[in-house]
């Protein structure tokens, strides 16, 4: 596999949706990932997806820096969230489980510190899994390429859709 983060990302999320739908915990025709989605896809590749509970209220020291990926075990791994998360922010935090830790999906233990991908890789991540290729273009054309008509079909904001369309080089 190359080495270019923007190719690597692309190709795992990809790979990723095909097997979510062979699967059958994702349809082509999934625009919307719930929660009950997210956490099977997860669960599928030995993480969980868990409400944050603080010990104490004096305990709370991450406040700011949800949702996050946290490594508890050689192959496994826990997406905590606050409150009702987006499930964008949620597929990044899993773009960074499969791009910072791929190796431990297939048996290999790695270092205790990992590449530290780069947060724009996981959000590309993120976008290629929540709106693939073929399915995004289907719409973009079905919505007259209209943002908002197309960021309403998928339930999330208009700058992942922009994102989105250039990584597909169908807008600048």
């Amino acid at each position: 596999m190359t080495s270019n983060p923007k190719y690597r990302a692309e190709h795992i999320a990809s790979h990723l949706r095909k097997e979510f739908e062979e699967q059958k915990i994702l349809s082509n025709d999934t625009y919307y990932i719930d929660k009950n989605k997210l956490e099977k896809m997860i669960l599928y590749y030995g993480g969980k997806l868990e409400l944050y509970q603080p010990i104490s209220e004096q305990v709370n020291t991450i406040e700011n820096d949800f949702p996050y990926i946290e490594k508890t075990g050689n192959d496994t791994f826990t997406i905590c969230y606050k409150d009702e998360p987006d499930y964008l922010s949620i597929l990044h935090e899993l773009g960074h489980a499969f791009l910072d830790l791929e190796n431990m999906f297939i048996g290999q233990r790695l270092p205790s510190k990992g590449t530290q991908i780069n947060d724009v890789d996981a959000w590309l991540f993120a976008r290629t899994l929540a709106m693939p290729r073929e399915q995004f273009e289907k719409i973009a054309i079905k919505n007259d390429y209209n943002i908002q008509s197309i960021a309403d079909t998928y339930k999330i904001g208009v700058y992942p859709v922009m994102l989105r369309g250039k990584d597909l080089h169908i807008w600048e």
